[in-house]
């Protein structure tokens, strides 16, 4: 499957519980797509007026496709998003934030891209986590012949990113 083929069929499963902007821009890099979905939950004492506790749980997805992938450009991309993460106002409620980041290529990468992915790691806590974290997921997925790379916590989304 090429990259526009899965681009659009990741947009049609997203579509369902996410907005979708397409031709995102973050700082002066740009994604093919960017999905958000924001999760409020609250607990009640009998009637909704009553809350006892509420938060917000709020998940991304930025996907790009990339033609020539080489660790340099990945670098600079999620040091990026690791940058925008440092500066992220939660609000009140704020319990989690998941950035799911998606590379999407048409052939094999460099075994030091592979790396890098494996070894990626960022975790964030909000006022020593009582406003809640947040945790960036780097996956790669070569559209060509439908194998997903990823770090551990994008493990998570790579039954939803399979082409089937």
């Amino acid at each position: 499957m090429e990259s526009i083929k899965y681009l659009d069929l990741l947009k049609s499963r997203l579509s369902r519980f996410f907005d979708i902007k397409e031709n995102y821009v973050l700082d002066d890099t740009s994604f093919d797509l960017m999905a958000k979905c924001e999760v409020v939950s609250e607990r009640y004492f009998f009637t909704k007026g009553n809350v006892l506790e509420s938060f917000n749980t709020y998940e991304y997805y930025l996907i790009k496709t990339i033609d020539n992938c080489d660790l340099e450009s990945l670098r600079s991309i999620t040091d990026k998003i690791k940058n925008n993460l440092q500066e992220y106002n939660v609000d009140e409620n704020h319990m989690r934030t998941v950035v799911n980041v998606v590379f999407i290529v048409d052939k094999n990468v460099e075994r030091e891209v592979e790396n890098f992915i494996k070894k990626f790691k960022f975790y964030k806590s909000y006022k020593f986590g009582l406003k809640g974290w947040a945790d960036i997921s780097l996956i790669l997925v070569n559209a060509d012949d439908n194998k997903i790379l990823t770090n551990r916590k994008g493990k998570e989304v790579v039954e939803f990113l399979l082409a089937n």
